[in-house]
C-alpha cells in the first residue's frame, strides 16, 4: 500500500485504502522513524474522533507503539484534534497521532500526525515517515507492552490553558444567546463547557454522536451542510451561530440573522480583535487562496503578511520560523502563538465571542465597519470532483496553461506555488489547485463584485474541464 500524507494527515475510504493491515504499516513505520531518529523516548499521545472504529483504531495504534518500546498516553474518550495537539505540549510528549478524516465524508477514515510542538509535522519529517512506511511490508511488531500505556483525559487541561486567554467573565456579562453546531464530531460538549452558569445560553445541535453524519453531505462548517442551524437562527433570538467540523479544527460561523461570515472574514475579524482590542500584535501567516485583506491590514498595522501553500504543515512551519502571531487557512482553520501552532476551533469561537463581548455591536456590525476601513472584495469557492482517470489530463493542463485573460481582465502573472493562481489586472485573482485530502479539485476567486467572482470561477472551470 502506498501511503501519502495530503495537506493534513493520510486519509482514505475505510475498507478500502483505510483498513486494519494499512493502519499497521502506517504506525511501523511511522515507529521506525521515531525509533531511527531518537525520538522514542517520550510518550506520543494518541486520540480519536467520533467515525466509526476510530476508537478501534486508535487502540491499534498505541498497540503497534508500545510494541515498539513507545510510551503511549491514550485519551480515555473522543476528543477535538486542538485538545490533543496541546496535550503534546501539556503532557511533554513527543508528538501526537489523531485517529481523524476531519471534514471528510463519513465513508472515510485517516491519521493525523503533530509534531513534538503540537503543530503538524513538516512536510521534510512526513517524506521521512512515507519512506520509512514504503519499507515495513510485513514486519509489522504487534505484542504490544501494556505497560507503556496510559490514559489520559484532554479536556481539563485544554480548557484550563485556553481561559488564560480568553475573558470569560466579560462574555459572560453579555448574556450571549449562542448556537452551536457540534456537526456530530469530536468538539461535542466543549463549547458548553467554558459557560457553566446561568448568563451565557448555548444551545446544542447534533451534540450526540452519530458516524454516518445524517443530513448532511459531510460534517464541514459551510452553509450547505449547515442548514438546520440557519433555519434555526432565522426563527430564533441568538447572537451568534457557531459550528465545528468533525474533529474540532476548523469553525464556521453565521450572523444572528443566519447569514454566513466566510472564512476569510471570521479570519480578518480575529485579527482585528487581537490588535486593536486585546494589544497583541505580531505577523500574519496566510495560505495563497486568502483575500486581498489581510495584506492591507498587516500594511495598517505595521505588521509582517507571511503566504504560503496551502496545508497547515506549510502554516505551521512559517509560523514558528517568523514567529508570527497567527496563521490561518481558508478552510476555517486559524492558530495562535500564545496557544499551539495549531488550528483551533474551539477557541477561535471564543475569540470572537469576546469580540462580541468586548465591541457590544453585531457580526454585521463589525464586518460593515472592517469593509469601509479596508474596502470591500468579494470572494468564492467551487469543489469538482474529479476521477483517476482525468488527473494526468487535469495535472497536463495546470503545467501548460493556455489562457491569457478570465473573464475580460488580462492574467498580469502566474504562480505554481500550490496549483496554479492567476495574478489579474485589477486586482482579481482566481487559483486552481487539487485537494489535498480528497479527489477534488478547489477553484478560488477574489474579484470586486460576486458577479465577477462567478465568472472567473466558471471560466476555470471550462479551462480544466475542456
Amino acid at each position: 500500500m502506498d501511503i501519502k500524507f495530503g495537506t493534513d494527515g493520510w486519509r482514505d475510504i475505510m475498507g478500502q485504502g483505510f483498513n486494519i493491515q494499512t493502519v499497521r504499516e502506517c504506525i511501523q513505520g511511522l515507529s521506525n522513524y521515531l525509533i531511527n531518529t531518537n525520538q522514542n523516548n517520550k510518550p506520543i499521545i494518541v486520540g480519536y474522533d467520533t467515525r466509526k472504529d476510530s476508537d478501534f483504531y486508535a487502540k491499534e495504534v498505541a498497540k503497534i507503539l508500545t510494541a515498539n518500546s513507545i510510551p503511549c498516553l491514550l485519551s480515555d474518550k473522543f476528543s477535538p484534534t486542538p485538545s490533543l495537539s496541546f496535550g503534546v505540549i501539556d503532557q511533554n510528549a513527543g508528538g501526537a497521532l489523531i485517529v481523524t478524516s476531519s471534514h471528510n465524508p463519513y465513508n472515510w477514515n485517516g491519521i493525523k500526525y503533530k509534531s513534538e510542538y503540537g503543530g503538524s509535522a513538516s512536510l521534510d519529517v512526513i517524506r521521512q515517515v512515507e519512506k520509512e512506511i514504503s519499507k515495513v511490508n510485513s514486519n509489522i511488531v504487534t505484542k504490544s507492552k501494556k505497560y507503556l500505556l496510559s490514559t489520559f483525559d484532554p479536556k481539563p487541561n485544554y480548557i484550563a490553558n485556553i481561559k488564560k486567554f480568553v475573558d470569560l467573565e466579560l462574555i459572560n456579562s453579555c448574556n450571549l444567546n449562542i448556537l452551536v453546531d457540534y456537526m456530530y464530531g469530536a468538539g461535542i460538549g466543549y463549547l458548553d463547557n467554558f459557560f457553566d452558569n446561568n448568563q451565557t445560553s448555548v444551545t446544542e445541535l447534533h451534540e450526540h454522536p452519530n458516524p454516518s453524519f445524517p443530513g448532511m453531505g459531510q460534517p464541514e462548517p459551510i452553509p450547505k451542510n449547515l442548514e438546520k442551524m440557519q433555519i434555526q437562527l432565522l426563527e430564533n433570538n441568538y447572537d451568534v451561530g457557531i459550528a465545528f467540523d468533525g474533529d474540532a479544527d476548523r469553525l464556521g460561523l453565521f450572523d444572528g440573522e443566519g447569514n454566513y461570515i466566510n472564512t476569510i472574514e471570521t479570519f480578518a475579524l480575529i485579527i482585528l480583535h487581537l490588535f486593536e482590542n486585546k494589544k497583541l500584535f505580531g505577523g500574519i501567516v496566510t495560505s495563497l487562496t486568502m483575500g486581498s485583506i489581510f495584506t492591507k491590514i498587516a500594511k495598517y498595522f505595521n505588521v509582517p503578511i507571511i503566504e504560503t501553500a496551502v496545508g497547515f504543515p506549510h502554516l505551521c512551519k512559517a509560523m514558528i520560523s517568523q514567529n508570527a502571531l497567527l496563521a490561518g487557512e481558508e478552510s476555517g482553520g486559524y492558530a495562535f502563538k500564545f496557544h499551539v501552532p495549531e488550528r483551533d476551533g474551539i477557541l477561535s469561537s471564543l475569540l470572537i465571542l469576546e469580540l462580541l463581548a468586548t465591541s457590544k455591536k453585531s457580526l454585521q456590525q463589525l464586518k460593515d465597519e472592517m469593509y469601509d476601513k479596508f474596502g470591500r472584495t468579494f470572494f468564492g469557492r467551487s469543489d469538482l470532483t474529479y476521477t483517476a482517470e482525468q488527473s494526468s489530463f487535469i495535472l497536463n493542463k495546470l503545467k501548460n496553461i493556455t489562457i491569457e485573460n478570465i473573464d475580460n481582465k488580462t492574467i498580469i502573472s502566474t504562480s505554481d506555488t500550490d496549483g496554479v493562481k492567476f495574478y489579474l489586472k485589477d486586482k482579481s485573482w482566481g487559483t486552481i489547485r487539487i485537494s489535498g485530502t480528497e479527489p477534488l479539485i478547489r477553484i478560488y476567486a477574489e474579484s470586486n463584485s460576486q458577479y465577477e467572482v462567478t465568472n472567473i470561477i466558471n471560466e476555470l472551470k471550462d479551462y480544466i474541464f475542456c
